[in-house]
């Protein structure tokens, strides 16, 4: 089982982009490499809000940080942090997963699929294919 599982992002929530800049950009030294908005629909079906979310993303060589954007309390924001893993047999995975009762998000986008479970404890984690070549985290 050696590799099997490796870290693609971490996404976290933050009330301003100037809060993120200044934080991610300029304490920590990351990269702000793009931005992206979730619709309200696939923002419901992935985090249970009926809202778009903006996040901006966040990068050096070695990781990625997805930083979603809401003025709200962040008690009033549904489940935005997670990490997402990237796992070489995913399927394989995720029937585990089900065997051991771990409830599975599964949202069809793009001609595929994004992935999510959710732990005993209701943390979230977002499940990518990794392909034999892959030395770095993939987009998205």
């Amino acid at each position: 089982m050696e590799n099997r599982i490796r870290i693609n992002h971490v996404a976290l929530w933050n009330r301003s982009e100037k809060n993120a800049d200044t934080f991610y950009g300029e304490l920590l030294g990351l990269e702000k490499q793009y931005q992206f908005t979730l619709d309200a629909e696939l923002a419901f079906k992935i985090f249970g809000t009926r809202q778009p979310l903006r996040a901006i993303v966040f990068a050096n060589a070695n990781y990625r940080i997805e930083v979603f954007l809401s003025d709200r309390d962040q008690l009033q924001v549904p489940v935005i942090n997670h990490i997402c893993f990237e796992i070489k047999n995913r399927e394989q995975f995720l029937h585990q997963c089900a065997e051991s009762g771990i409830e599975r998000i599964v949202i069809p986008r793009n001609g595929g699929q994004t992935v999510f479970i959710r732990d005993f404890d209701g943390n979230l984690f977002e499940i990518k294919e990794r392909s034999n070549d892959s030395d770095s985290g993939s987009q998205g």
